[in-house]
């Protein structure tokens, strides 16, 4: 249990680091309140003259991800953590484990966790390997878009320059590893070709051409939408010969074998 906590608390001091460098944060001063530079502290020695260097910073940043330097989005709310994972199979698996809906709670995942939590990584480790007999961490995988936004506050138009934006990060990504494929799924599919657009392409191989090289690229129903149909199942599970258990297995086996149908023929389609 202190494991847990002392975990926990880690977390938070990591978000506060980057909040303190970011300088996320907005302070307010009350009516009467004394100016934060009308404190003197003896002990701390800043050099406030001109052309001199500037003091180090107080939390010296070791994280080098691409989304925490990148600037093409001034109205981000902060990088989501573990963006990208290096894998060995030169397939990229372009997820979005924040919120894009409005009025839904936004998830914020580990700095340890590929996906949303464990139970979306096994189910989708579980597909994967049936497929690939390879597990899910030898994947390539990538947030896109790659930051955490206000999703109450945000139009149409507000994503879609978000994931233009954001696709700069995909091309590097693919040129610096090699990227043979490109897996596209839920919320990422649904914010580069919209909700209807997605549902009409999924299964579908579609080739982008980047830099002059042909990338297949698929999309797929997201782990969290397959983990939603196997809770529906299990609510039902206890009494097997009720039509609402037949009904919900039989979505489920269907959707999960169409999935497996897909990347396979993926697979095939890469000479893998």
């Amino acid at each position: 249990m202190q494991t847990k906590v002392l975990e926990g608390y880690l977390e938070v001091l990591r978000d506060l680091e980057f909040l303190i460098q970011e300088q996320k944060f907005a302070f307010l001063k009350k009516e009467g309140e004394k100016s934060l530079d009308s404190f003197h502290f003896s002990w701390l020695e800043i050099n406030h003259e001109p052309n001199k260097t500037k003091p180090k910073k107080i939390f010296p940043s070791s994280n080098k991800e691409k989304n925490v330097v990148c600037q093409l989005c001034p109205d981000r709310q902060i990088p989501i953590k573990n963006f990208f994972h290096k894998g060995i199979l030169p397939i990229l698996i372009l997820h979005y484990t924040a919120e894009f809906r409005k009025n839904q709670k936004t998830t914020f995942k580990s700095d340890k966790s590929i996906l949303k939590n464990p139970e979306t990584e096994d189910i989708l480790n579980r597909l994967l390997y049936k497929v690939f007999s390879k597990t899910l961490p030898n994947f390539y995988f990538q947030e896109y878009p790659a930051c955490i936004f206000n999703q109450n506050t945000s139009e149409g138009v507000d994503w879609k320059n978000r994931v233009e934006n954001c696709w700069t990060l995909v091309e590097d990504t693919i040129l610096k590893e090699k990227i043979q494929g490109i897996i596209l799924t839920g919320g990422a599919a649904v914010l580069k070709y919209g909700l209807e657009r997605a549902k009409e392409l999924t299964g579908i191989i579609q080739e982008l051409t980047i830099h002059s090289k042909k990338i297949p690229i698929v999309v797929l129903r997201s782990p969290d939408a397959l983990l939603s149909l196997e809770k529906k199942r299990k609510q039902y599970e206890k009494n097997k010969n009720s039509l609402e258990y037949q009904k919900a297995r039989e979505e489920e086996q269907e959707i999960k074998q169409s999935t497996l149908d897909y990347m396979f023929l993926f697979k095939k389609r890469l000479g893998l």
